[in-house]
């Protein structure tokens, strides 16, 4: 098993207050986009010219490496570059080795950790988030190519004495049952993959061991190897957990942020939203560092150009008619997925390849759909025709599309200000579907600030109606002694005589 082990190259960061921290020394600065686009576009498949250079028969198989490869530069690609280098600068401008050596961070970490897991410590700070996309549209492709332009592993000698193995990401996948056990040996195999070696897994992953033991092992390799950020893809897995399990991950994965300050990136569909529906404080933690939402693109220029790209990898003997409007036939079948695109190309070239055809048409387009991607064509029919019933079709929609689900993404978003504020959810939790349904055009900020002006006048009210004095009127009954209300003795007796209270001793006398 080979390694990614690279040696740690220190230099010069540009950003003052991260001079004399190794772990930040030996990484790159961030990238400008100009940069960042220069080095993608040096990637991706072969060029219809290379591929045209080899015999026919074998150009065919040449088109499954261009849904592996195929990339276009865009903005949101470059916000994912964003998110994972602030996150492991920030983490690691909190652990720097030369001030704490290696063994006594993993030493401490290790009892906070442990600590925490004891006392069910409540964690108060986080730099994690959330990426939440539709099936197919990239999101998983993107961390992956944002990856593998951070070394793997970096070995640092001599810092204060000491030597070790740098990690800046760890990426795994939540384990389908929200297996917290499952979730560390995943990382543990990760480890072993990147080191080279098979260590971790057999070690710490016994018969009949607990989470617990899983769990402070993680935590010590976590210091140990200085881990700079976890992405957990799939985290949409947790929404079939039972009895809680979803809560207790998301938990431990702040717990890890908060107590050995490593940031979590959670990568999701829509589904992940439905996590955080009802525990506020889980939300704001996980959008703490960002909240990122790729949803289906739209027939647009951006739309356009990814297709026209698209199209440059063509493997058969003649391009396709130019005249075509290939950016709106494609459209039509994949309705903004990126993926389902780069499926419906590949499919075509090989139905031409198949069927001898030197290029693809509009038919053969179409036949390729029909059939190759059968399965999923039910799905993007009951959207084409607007019923968004089929809950499949809910797979291809973010909640804040017009959709029956449950949960607003954009009342996470009002959620999170109004916290700031202190409202009570049991006050502006009912109000914030009709504000946004009266005030459409307004931006989730606007949305806010009226709720929290219409918390403040209901406090006023109620503040002014508390302590005004209000003059009670009696409802006084018949022969009620209250009516009797004089300090003259005489006056007093002949109101209670006139209440037949007493009697005239004088009608009595002989």
């Amino acid at each position: 098993m080979e390694n990614k082990i690279y040696p740690a190259d220190l230099r010069k960061p540009a950003n003052p207050s991260h001079l004399g921290n190794p772990l930040i020394e030996s990484l790159f600065d961030q990238l400008t986009a100009k940069e960042f686009y220069e080095i993608l576009v040096k990637r991706g498949p072969l060029s219809r010219d290379e591929v045209l250079k080899m015999e026919p028969s074998i150009r065919a198989q040449f088109l499954d490496s261009i849904r592996a490869n195929f990339l276009i530069p865009n903005r949101r690609l470059f916000n994912v570059y964003e998110l994972i280098h602030s996150s492991i600068n920030n983490s690691y401008a909190l652990r720097n080795p030369l001030k704490n050596s290696i063994k006594s961070n993993i030493q401490r970490d290790y009892r906070d950790f442990a600590s925490q897991l004891t006392d069910n410590f409540e964690p108060t700070f986080s730099n994690s988030s959330m990426i939440v996309g539709i099936s197919g549209i990239g999101k998983t492709t993107s961390i992956n190519i944002v990856s593998a332009l951070f070394p793997p592993a970096l070995q640092h000698t001599n810092i204060d004495g000491e030597s070790f193995i740098q990690i800046p990401i760890v990426k795994i996948e939540c384990p389908k049952d929200g297996s917290i056990k499952d979730l560390c040996r995943y990382f543990f195999i990760e480890l072993d993959w990147i080191l080279g070696r098979k260590k971790y897994e057999t070690e710490y992953c016994r018969n009949r061991d607990n989470a617990s033991d899983r769990v402070i092992a993680m935590s010590k390799l976590v210091a140990a190897h200085c881990v700079g950020v976890l992405i957990v893809d799939e985290i949409q897995h947790l929404s079939k957990a039972k009895s809680g399990g979803h809560e207790a991950m998301l938990n431990f994965f702040l717990n890890l942020d908060n107590t050995l300050h490593i940031p979590i990136i959670v990568v999701g569909t829509p589904e992940t939203v439905d996590l955080f529906s009802e525990k506020q404080r889980l939300r704001r933690r996980f959008t703490a560092g960002a909240a990122l939402r790729w949803d289906r693109l739209p027939n647009d220029h951006e739309w356009n150009t990814i297709i026209k790209q698209l199209f440059k990898y063509q493997y058969t003997e003649e391009q396709a008619d130019p005249n075509v409007d290939w950016a709106s036939l494609f459209y039509s079948h994949a309705l903004g997925v990126i993926d389902r695109a780069i499926k419906i190309f590949i499919a075509s070239q090989k139905l031409a390849f198949k069927i001898q055809a030197k290029s693809i048409t509009i038919d053969i387009v179409n036949k390729a759909v029909n059939n190759t991607l059968w399965i999923d064509e039910d799905i993007f029919k009951s959207i084409r025709e607007g019923n968004l019933n089929q809950s499949r079709a809910m797979d291809l929609f973010l909640p804040d599309e017009k959709t029956d689900r449950k949960e607003n993404y954009r009342l996470i978003n009002i959620q999170n200000e109004l916290l700031d504020f202190k409202i009570p959810e049991n006050f502006y939790f009912p109000l914030i579907e009709d504000f946004i349904n009266k005030n459409p055009t307004d931006t989730d900020t606007e949305i806010a600030f009226k709720i929290i002006k219409e918390f403040r006048l209901e406090n006023e009210k109620s503040n002014t109606n508390s302590t005004k004095q209000i003059k009670l009127k009696p409802n006084y009954l018949e022969g009620d002694l209250r009516k009797c209300n004089t300090d003259d003795p005489s006056a007093l007796h002949q109101q209670l005589v006139d209440l037949n209270v007493i009697a005239k001793l004088q009608d009595y006398m002989i």
